[in-house]
């Protein structure tokens, strides 16, 4: 990757978060990666975030945080960077089969006291009411199915 185009992205970036200081007073559940060549990857704090610096001669990020505190990334070691959103779930497991999937029709195995479907990034797209329901409306995917207090993983074709 050209120096110059890496450059670019991480001024776009930036001027991405500076316009969007309303934004990152509100990224609770979000985090921003950087991954390096060298495979390590650190998270930065975007709810705490102050400012961002670039040095374009020292090729160098600087974040500084409200706290005071600061880190500084070397830019021409960054394969990549992105944003993921927190979901809340921390894993997928069952001892039991929590449902029954025919077709669009989801049946839940037992009474539950609430179970809701999430999509992979966290955000719920349905609360479970009855123990039988259509799934007509979601789109193919996988999902998670939160009952009660277990989670289980739901493949919607």
């Amino acid at each position: 990757m050209k120096k110059c185009s890496v450059l670019h992205r991480l001024l776009a970036i930036a001027l991405m978060l500076w316009q969007g200081q309303a934004l990152m007073a509100q990224a609770d559940g979000f985090d921003w990666y950087v991954s390096y060549t060298d495979s390590a990857e650190v998270s930065l704090d975007l709810a705490n975030l102050r400012s961002l610096k670039f040095s374009y001669s020292e090729r160098t990020m600087t974040a500084n945080y409200r706290d005071g505190s600061s880190r500084t990334h070397d830019y021409s070691r960054i394969s990549k960077m992105y944003f993921a959103a927190a979901s809340g779930i921390d894993a997928v497991t069952s001892d039991k089969q929590l449902y029954a999937l025919n077709g669009t029709m989801l049946t839940l195995n037992e009474k539950v006291n609430s179970a809701v479907l999430y999509r992979l990034d966290g955000t719920p797209v349905m609360t479970i009411t009855d123990s039988v329901v259509q799934l007509h409306g979601l789109q193919p995917g996988i999902y998670v199915l939160r009952v009660d207090n277990q989670t289980a993983k739901l493949c919607v074709r």
